[in-house]
């Protein structure tokens, strides 16, 4: 009697976790609808600054699916806005639309952004090129299926299911 109850109690259990998990899926299969292939790679901030490696602010996004994705004219953008405080992502020209380009499964694209007063090397050719000025000590960078700034910020300013929707990928650093 005993083994059968301790069988139960692992199979309630299991399948509790798998009903968690589908419902966790399904409360988010909106937010990774958009392209869950396409993420943030790598950040850095404060380019050009006093003892800064790079010239450049810069972002790259990266394919990390199977499948070629190609991303249309004007339809998703790079925003940033400091880590904290009342700024919103992509408010005051903290925003770079990205051009038409399809991303091969492995491949990566160099959105160069701001500089600072010089400092560092130049970075490689970039495929993009904006004037975002991120900060060095931190900020959130999302990438979003839009070209208009997304007027939220996580933290003063709460973002709505309909922009947590278009943010396809996002990092915080500092």
């Amino acid at each position: 009697m005993r083994r059968s109850l301790e069988a139960s109690g692992i199979s309630v259990v299991c399948r509790l976790a798998a009903l968690g998990a589908l419902l966790f899926w399904a409360d988010n299969a909106r937010a990774i609808a958009v392209n869950p292939d396409i993420v943030i790679r790598q950040v850095y901030g404060g380019g050009g600054n006093s003892g800064a490696t790079y010239t450049n602010d810069f972002v790259e996004l990266f394919n990390r699916g199977a499948l070629p994705v190609t991303i249309l004219a004007n339809s998703w953008s790079v925003q940033y806005t400091s880590p904290t405080g009342t700024g919103n992502l992509g408010a005051g020209g903290l925003i770079t639309v990205l051009p038409a380009v399809t991303l091969q499964p492995g491949q990566s694209l160099l959105v160069q952004e701001g500089a600072g007063a010089g400092a560092g090397v130049p970075l490689p050719a970039a495929d993009v090129t904006g004037s975002i000025a991120m900060g060095a000590a931190g900020g959130k960078v999302a990438l979003v299926a839009s070209p208009s700034g997304l007027g939220c910020n996580g933290s003063s300013t709460l973002c709505t299911q309909a922009q947590l929707d278009l943010i396809v990928d996002l990092v915080g650093y500092g």
